[in-house]
């Protein structure tokens, strides 16, 4: 009797795995592999490099134009259950005149957020030039892809912190993933359609640090987190258990009779 009802407990829990899911956390500025590169110009008496120190990204050059890139994502988002959501704090340096943004690229679509040269905080949806490492809103900017942008708030200030987050998760009435976005808990753009499956690979920080002397934008705090579905069993992996579980009661019986 023993034995059927240690059975069943094996098919419940089976079946408890198979509805599972795992969270992924992604910390990148703690523990990520960041490849740099730069853009400068005549301006620049040296070629800028991004300095990653205690979970804060900052790219401390004048003028210095530049991007790094974290491959270390491997996300498709093509079921119901999947999401994926990030969140960022940027502080401008003493004065807001430069840039700093965050993109999740894909294979066919990007996501940004961040500000450009004293403007507002702004997200855009693009698919233009995703094959690009450089994102900035400003349309006087003559580097990397250029977004028009839509504006999260009215303006950003001088050494002040902005909380930048979103998620990307199944809408059923829109029977599409959608972009939610909120900026210092507040929600500022809801239902962004984004398609039925969507991937995403990288993350790209796109920067330039402007004319700000011994401060400078920082990216600070970003963490992503995913879902990992668990597979369900297969039929042979539960008929293995409950082989494995019958020959443990097989082989106590036999103990006990010796």
């Amino acid at each position: 009797m023993k034995k059927y009802i240690a059975v069943a407990a094996l098919i419940a829990a089976g079946s408890a795995f198979a509805n599972a899911a795992d969270e992924i956390v992604y910390t990148p500025l703690e523990n990520g592999e960041w490849v740099s590169s730069s853009n400068h110009s005549d301006r620049h008496s040296t070629v800028p490099n991004p300095t990653i120190s205690d979970g804060a990204y900052s790219w401390a050059t004048n003028w210095g134009q530049g991007y790094s890139t974290w491959d270390g994502l491997d996300l498709v988002l093509d079921s119901s259950d999947d999401y994926v959501s990030f969140s960022y704090t940027i502080t401008t340096g003493n004065t807001n005149d430069g840039v700093m943004t965050l993109a999740l690229v894909g294979t066919d679509m990007a996501i940004v957020t961040g500000f450009s040269y004293k403007g507002a905080i702004k997200y855009a949806v693009t698919t233009d030039n995703v094959a690009k490492d450089q994102y900035t809103f400003a349309p006087e900017a003559s580097w990397g892809t250029v977004l028009s942008g839509t504006a999260m708030n009215s303006g950003t200030s001088g050494n002040t912190s902005y909380a930048i987050a979103g998620t990307v998760s199944w809408d059923e009435s829109l029977s599409n993933f959608v972009l939610d976005l909120s900026l210092g808990g507040a929600v500022v753009a809801e239902n962004i359609k984004l398609g039925e499956t969507i991937d995403f690979s990288k993350l790209v920080i796109s920067t330039d640090g402007g004319p700000q002397g011994p401060s400078y934008a920082t990216l600070s705090d970003l963490t992503i987190k995913a879902n990992s579905p668990v597979p369900e069993p297969s039929a042979f992996g539960m008929l293995a258990g409950v082989s494995a579980l019958a020959l443990v009661a097989l082989r106590r019986r036999r103990t006990k009779k010796a």
